[in-house]
Formats: structure tokens, sequence, C-alpha cells
């Protein structure tokens, strides 16, 4: 509620956009890497980096910091787990 009040809903759907695409970036690089390493490293790297990103996102206050926490770090999580799947 917070977000959308003060940036509106441009910036918030800009936000999970953004999580979306470094998800859909990043995915060949990953499967790749988890060709060579085992599936279960890649779930586990995936689950610890996606709880961080939601430890980082729960503590941001500003915009920039969501940004970095959710936009990246969990995209970066997300591509990890959907890779999986």
């Amino acid at each position: 509620m917070y977000l959308l009040r003060h940036c509106g809903f441009i910036l918030t759907g800009a936000l999970a956009a953004l999580s979306l695409c470094v998800a859909s970036l990043l995915s060949p690089v990953i499967v790749a890497w988890c060709r060579r390493k085992s599936t279960r490293l890649t779930a586990v790297f995936g689950g610890l980096l996606a709880a961080l990103g939601l430890l980082f996102t729960s503590f941001a206050s500003q915009f920039h910091q969501l940004f970095l926490s959710y936009g990246l770090v969990l995209g970066k999580s997300f591509c990890f787990l959907s890779t999986i799947l």
C-alpha cells in the first residue's frame, strides 16, 4: 500500500516487470549452470537467494532499495527456481 500511495502504479508495474525480465534473461545461463552442476545445488542456491531477497525487501524503505532487492535479487532467485521446474 505504501508503494502504491507514494510511487504510483507505473513504478509498481515496472518493478514487477523488472523481476520477470531478469528471470527471463538469465534463464539460459542458469540452465547451463544447472547442467554443469547438480539440480539440487541449483535449487538450494535459488531458495537461499529468494529468502535473502525477501528479507531485504521487507526492510526496504525507499524505492531504490525495492528496485535492488525485489527487482534484481528476487528476479535472479525466480530464475534459479524456475529452471528446476
